[in-house]
């Protein structure tokens, strides 16, 4: 099954922890989002922000 978010991390070369100390989000809270299961949209723009895609949201 493909995560996308969770690919898209990755192939930036960042870990789950250093995305929540980037946007100050604990590590359950980025693997809801990238599990689909957090719809937050402060927490989908920060994390979009943190990997440098918030323009392709």
């Amino acid at each position: 099954m493909s995560r996308p978010r969770a690919d898209a991390r990755a192939a930036r070369g960042y870990s789950l922890d250093d995305v929540a100390e980037t946007t100050g989000l604990t590590v359950v809270e980025v693997t809801a989002f990238e599990n689909d299961t957090d719809f937050d949209a402060s927490r989908i723009r920060r994390t979009a922000a943190a990997l440098g895609v918030l323009d392709k949201i």
